[in-house]
């Protein structure tokens, strides 16, 4: 059956067991820990890049605002050197013209930037969404190498104890029984005082 020795290596074995459980699944926990850290690094990155892109949508839109109204100025020159008057109706409506395609191109512009950004704000809540995904994964994992080493030490405790027990019952000297008489008052006699 073994004596102290192997009862003590039985009990070593069982606490290495239930150590090395606790370490593997913290380790898995800390490579699903440092996945989640990327995976935030991708949402700042690509929050980073929605910002950009509404800004160059806003800073191409001005530009397009500048380049509308020096169209207009350039048509009010040409107008005045063919001695139109620049009032009249016909000139009044080249300048309404060219300033609504210059608004529409500027909001063409503002949302196409906008999709884009948008584009991005999505790739950012993806990436958000599995780094929360992935902490919640390794506080799970390490909650479970708590429990396995738990069970571990549960079950070669249980095994450990069983193994002593036996030792102890083969290492003990048998015990000795007393007789008693016939009639010596067991259950059952009727002996009588």
């Amino acid at each position: 059956m073994g004596g102290p020795a192997a009862i003590a290596l039985a009990g070593a074995g069982t606490l290495l067991s239930a150590v090395g459980a606790v370490r593997e699944s913290q380790a898995a926990a800390d490579a699903l820990e440092y996945r989640a850290a990327l995976a935030k690094q991708e949402r700042d990155f690509s929050l980073q890049q929605a910002e950009d892109a509404r800004e160059r949508g806003a800073i191409r839109a001005a530009a397009i605002r500048r380049e509308g109204e020096q169209r207009i100025g350039a048509a009010n020159t040409a107008a005045a050197a063919a001695g139109v008057l620049i009032n009249q109706d016909t000139q009044a409506l080249v300048q309404g013209d060219i300033a609504q395609f210059t608004e529409l191109d500027r909001l063409t512009e503002l949302n196409r930037a906008e999709r884009e950004a948008l584009g991005f704000q999505r790739e950012a809540d993806l990436s958000e969404a599995e780094a929360d995904q992935l902490d919640q994964s390794a506080t799970n994992t390490r909650i479970a190498g708590y429990i396995e080493a738990g069970g571990t030490l549960l079950e070669g405790g249980t095994s450990v104890h069983s193994k002593w027990y036996d030792w102890k019952k083969q290492t003990e000297p048998a015990p000795t029984t007393r007789r008693r008489g016939r009639g010596g008052g067991g259950i059952g006699s009727s002996r009588s005082t």
